[in-house]
């Protein structure tokens, strides 16, 4: 990964390079509509002298790329996990896939169209947040509902774990797993719930991080039955049990048996 993105960043600052020789602006002419990749938004607004050296710009890059990928890797296994625990909810969201998407071709186009998906996907996000705390900085005195000041140049952690499980947002049965909860969230509700942060300095990549799970799990439900793996069942006096480094794992390995459709 290291070497691909150093031959895309030598790629990408050549084109930029010729770009300015030629005294246009790169990718922005009439009837182009390519995208600017975020490393050539990097380049570019960086400028050629004095900018990110090649070795800030590959940092900047890795993080974004095994951030995306280990964050939408860990949500889809623990839905995985959780899918092939709670039939009930597994036979719901087959049924709505087949009835929405049939035997075509899975798009972004129809992906809005699968609520339950939706549903599921951020019912496991909110019990399950891969990156379940983050600390962020005061850049100005804040006074708290309970009359606490946090003041400006002190760190806090925001814990997302326990604002996901708050009885008094997400009513009584705010440890278990219900999908439906989604199909009738309140404003308070979705105001609650960030497993990608929030405001200025949340995820920016956290729609196509939703769009990454819901294809990836409307494949799979596709061509595969989910079962529990032999000798592990969830219930509630033994829940699904996670441990925390640098992203969230699932204690057992993410496993399940996979049973091919008809």
């Amino acid at each position: 990964m290291w070497d691909f993105v150093e031959q895309l960043i030598t790629k990408h600052k050549e084109q930029y390079k010729k770009s300015l020789e030629n005294k246009l602006e790169r990718d922005n002419q009439p009837g182009d509509g390519k995208f600017k990749s975020f490393l050539e938004l990097l380049i570019e607004f960086s400028g050629e002298q004095g900018g990110y050296s090649d070795t800030e710009l590959r940092e900047e890059t890795l993080v974004l790329l095994l951030a995306a990928t280990d964050t939408t890797a860990t949500a889809s296994c623990l839905a995985s996990v959780l899918l092939a625990n709670h039939p009930r909810v597994q036979r719901r969201l087959y049924d709505e896939i087949q009835q929405v998407l049939g035997e075509s071709e899975r798009t972004l186009d129809n992906l809005s169209k699968l609520k339950y998906l939706d549903a599921v996907v951020k019912e496991t996000l909110r019990l399950y947040p891969p990156a379940p705390v983050t600390v962020r900085r005061c850049t100005a005195d804040i006074d708290l509902p309970s009359g606490l000041t946090l003041k400006e140049g002190c760190y806090f952690l925001v814990n997302f774990w326990g604002l996901h499980r708050n009885p008094h947002c997400w009513g009584a049965d705010a440890d278990q797993f219900r999908p439906e909860r989604f199909l009738s969230a309140t404003p308070d509700q979705l105001a609650a719930f960030m497993p990608f942060g929030h405001g200025p300095r949340s995820c920016t990549g956290f729609n196509l991080g939703l769009a990454s799970v819901k294809l990836s799990l409307a494949e799979l439900l596709r061509h595969y039955r989910l079962r529990p793996a032999a000798g592990y069942r969830l219930s509630r006096r033994e829940p699904l049990r996670v441990t925390f480094d640098i992203m969230l794992k699932h204690v057992h390995n993410f496993e399940v048996q996979l049973e091919k459709r008809r």
